[in-house]
């Protein structure tokens, strides 16, 4: 089963007689997606067949067929939850948006049932651009949407009401609801009872080992595919739900491709692909500080921008193995530094080659 194979035989199940799991949790983190600006006010409360309704009135199917492959996947889940029992009453709420040059940040409530929300960060999408931004969580604590989903939460959150809120977001918005769990004042924080982030970055050493973070840590749930590449970065030693897939390679971070048993993810474990990356990647966090990783990361991006590396679909064998020879004539890195993106791109190419692409 897929996500979509979920939708279609428990669509008809309300929560009430079918509890939230952890696929719908992945199914909601994809509603912060979309752009509900002009249909889903701040101030306003729809329920999701009403919001649907609207939506699909302002954008006709081919803008969906030529949106980015995060964004296609989140309305076409959207339209198929829309109509079914267990979603369409959803009731969506306290939508925000922001856009410009520094971050990206949108995230909304989704009352579940009178006593339970689910709160819905965005992530980034395929862009490399976007990756970027994910990559400076490496050298820089709290970024822009940090402080925004902390703000965010202890602002919108109410104090003195009944109800119990699950925070979650895939890709970067997983690290968002992560972060805004841990900085939630106490009487916000007490009503949070689970995290979710679905293949989202984590954070940096001395984040993982402060109190903020342990005092969430048993409510922190990592879910993954097997070819994970973002929700592996930052996060050492962070037990995970390795999820199994129906394709290989980068795209997996795409959830519609994460396989189903039942009402939960089908187990697998990481790749070897995957913990080469991992292997790789925390032997560069550890060989530098913060000003050397910022000073890393834009060269890396520099290289892509160079070879024309623009997004995930752009991750092809000849671009990497030209990305190899712009890095060894670059005279911006260091011995080291090139070492490290060698080994990063030769791991790539080799599992691009496995994958016969």
């Amino acid at each position: 089963m897929t996500i979509e194979d979920y939708i279609k035989r428990y669509g008809d199940v309300p929560f009430l007689i079918k509890p939230f799991n952890e696929v719908d949790n992945v199914i909601l983190s994809l509603i912060s997606y979309l752009d509900f600006d002009g249909i889903l006010d701040v101030n306003e409360s729809l329920t999701l067949k009403e919001a649907a309704k609207l939506f699909f009135k302002r954008y006709n199917k081919l803008e969906i067929k030529t949106s980015f492959y995060s964004i296609k996947n989140a309305i076409e889940t959207f339209d198929l939850i829309k109509d079914t029992i267990r979603y369409s009453d959803l009731r969506l709420y306290n939508y925000v948006y922001k856009r410009d040059y520094y971050e990206q940040f949108s995230a909304l409530f989704i009352d579940l049932t009178d006593k339970l929300t689910y709160i819905s960060f965005e992530g980034t999408d395929e862009l490399i651009s976007g990756w970027g931004e994910d990559a400076a969580l490496s050298y820089s604590f709290p970024v822009p949407a940090q402080k925004d989903a902390i703000d965010y939460v202890n602002k919108r959150i109410p104090i003195f009401d009944n109800r119990k809120y699950i925070l979650g977001g895939h890709s970067k918005g997983g690290n968002l609801a992560l972060v805004a769990g841990m900085y939630a004042k106490f009487s916000i924080r007490r009503k949070i009872i689970k995290i979710y982030s679905n293949d989202g970055p984590g954070l940096r050493l001395k984040e993982f080992k402060s109190i903020r973070y342990k005092r969430i840590e048993h409510k922190y749930h990592l879910i993954v595919p097997k070819y994970s590449i973002v929700g592996m970065f930052l996060h050492p030693k962070v037990d995970k739900i390795v999820v199994d897939t129906t394709i290989r390679g980068p795209l997996t971070h795409c959830v519609k491709f994460w396989r189903v048993k039942n009402d939960h993810f089908k187990r697998s474990e990481i790749t070897p692909f995957s913990k080469k990356l991992d292997e790789t990647i925390t032997t560069w966090l550890e060989s530098y500080n913060d000003l050397e990783r910022k000073e890393f990361i834009n060269n890396i991006l520099e290289i892509f921008r160079k070879c024309h590396i623009e997004s995930l679909l752009d991750i092809k064998e000849a671009k990497l193995k030209s990305a190899i020879k712009i890095l060894r004539e670059s005279k911006k890195l260091d011995k080291k530094s090139k070492g490290i993106l060698v080994a990063l791109f030769t791991t790539s190419i080799d599992s691009i080659i496995k994958r016969g692409n």
